[in-house]
């Protein structure tokens, strides 16, 4: 019978994966975090050179200022959302390919960072994985947007009680409005959250296997991923004192590559325990069950049960 760890396990792996290798992954993280800072500064300095205010959401169609304000400052954040899945997306995409081979005990280098930008295919491919993962971030963004018009329509003070047949006074429809609102949204971003917990392993699985499919991994990873998505968010909660940490700046060049590996070590858990019960399994010999992974360094070939 297998035994599960337990939290303190995943943490106490990753302590273990980081030894020997945690210049290397703070290197990278560091790399991630700089052209981030980048893309952000640039957007930054645009909206200032423009005149633009960040805050210019909600402006009314017929307001003088959507044209001067909202307008400019949807394109820049566009530019700046299209600069970040041509850049960022396809280092995180690396960073995770690095945690992953530590976990494995692979071998690896910080070249590893930048192997999707080794070749067009290899690029084109990492795009378009990105692209629908934010496709899906999104759609599923958009259970909140019920919630988040009905707060705004109660919190603006409009005058619309004849929307009720005069049964609700101003005050009351603001009251009322801005609390269910508030409860939608926080409703909605739980959904979302529970969604998006589905496609925790698809980088993983993406990275690891170059001959798989981009729609393939997402899918791979929402099936592996059921009945775990509980016991990844109280990993997640179980870091909350390092993140605490975290506002004096300096401990997060521990805390990161430190919590990284944390969930690396949670995704490889999971990855085993699913070919175990026949639900993945590699259709080379990469071997990440437990007795053999330590000494593999071969790429897995991940596949569901149910596709072959």
């Amino acid at each position: 019978m297998t035994t599960v760890p337990g939290l303190a396990d995943f943490r106490r792996a990753a302590r273990e994966h980081l030894k020997g290798r945690f210049a290397e992954m703070l290197a990278s993280l560091g790399a991630l975090a700089g052209v981030w800072l980048l893309i952000s500064a640039v957007q930054d300095f645009t909206r200032a050179l423009m005149g633009v205010s960040s805050l210019s959401l909600f402006v009314p169609v017929e307001s003088a200022d959507f044209w001067r304000q909202y307008v400019p400052n949807m394109c820049i954040t566009l530019g700046s959302a299209l600069f970040s899945l041509l850049l960022l997306q396809p280092l995180l995409l690396g960073v995770r390919r690095l945690f992953w081979r530590a976990v494995n005990n692979r071998p690896s280098g910080l070249s590893g960072l930048f192997d999707d930008f080794s070749s067009r295919r290899r690029y084109a491919r990492a795009l378009l994985f990105s692209l629908l993962l934010y496709l899906r971030y999104i759609t599923f963004s958009l259970l909140m947007l019920p919630g988040l018009a009905l707060y705004s329509l109660g919190s603006s003070g409009l005058t619309i009680p004849n929307i009720f047949g005069g049964s609700l006074s101003s005050d009351e429809f603001r009251t009322f409005g801005t609390a269910l609102g508030g409860l939608l949204t926080l409703l909605g971003f739980v959904l979302f959250v529970r969604l998006m917990l589905r496609y925790f392993l698809a980088r993983i699985l993406f990275v690891d296997d170059d001959t798989l499919a981009p729609e393939k991994a997402l899918r791979l990873s929402a099936r592996a991923m059921k009945g775990y998505k509980g016991r990844l968010v109280s990993l997640v909660c179980s870091y909350a004192g390092w993140l605490l940490l975290c506002f004096f700046i300096l401990p997060l060049l521990y805390v990161a590559p430190y919590i990284h590996m944390g969930y690396t070590s949670y995704a490889r858990f999971v990855i085993e325990d699913n070919i175990r019960a026949g639900h993945l399994f590699p259709r080379q010999i990469p071997a990440y069950t437990p007795e053999e992974s330590s000494s593999s360094s071969s790429p897995g070939k991940w596949e569901r049960v149910d596709i072959m």
